[in-house]
């Protein structure tokens, strides 16, 4: 019963989509999905690690209802770019290491997926910080591949 309340709720809130139940998909499409949202996920850090905003902003679906929300902060994507950059434009270097924690496969279109993540960011002029977490992102596959319509990250203080 928990694992259908809580596929109810992140089915509801994904955008656009109506409220239904877990559509079951064959080994060799979750494998697919897997590789394709790790994809994604690589592409996002390496645009963060290049301190390219354009790049990792990329891989969020092109839609004012996505959200980045990291502790306080919440982040529609038509206002993600400047607020990247200009989180980007005060560091010197940012070193991403992250690992599968667990994918939820909702339908061929849609999947959860949760990481363990650890950051290593150095500001200019200043000493390197590290703080690790855990985030949740939705992807959602469009015509241009899997991107990220919502992602929620908690960090440990560091």
């Amino acid at each position: 019963m928990r694992r259908f309340v809580l596929t109810f709720a992140l089915v509801c809130a994904a955008p656009g989509l109506k409220a239904q139940e877990v559509e079951e998909v064959s080994a060799t499409m979750r494998a697919r999905i897997d590789r394709a949202t790790a994809s994604t996920l690589d592409s996002l850090f390496a645009g963060f690690e290049s301190l390219d905003a354009e790049r990792a902003v990329a891989m969020y679906a092109g839609d004012e209802t996505v959200l980045h929300i990291s502790g306080a902060t919440i982040v529609r994507t038509d206002t993600i770019m400047p607020y990247t950059s200009r989180g980007f434009a005060a560091l010197s270097s940012f070193n991403v290491e992250w690992a599968p924690h667990s994918l939820q496969v909702l339908s061929p279109d849609i999947a959860v997926r949760t990481i363990r993540v650890t950051f290593r960011v150095t500001p200019r002029g200043g000493e390197a910080r590290t703080s690790s977490g855990v985030q949740t992102l939705i992807f959602k596959r469009l015509a241009e591949g899997w991107r990220i319509v919502r992602d929620q990250r908690h960090m440990e203080p560091g």
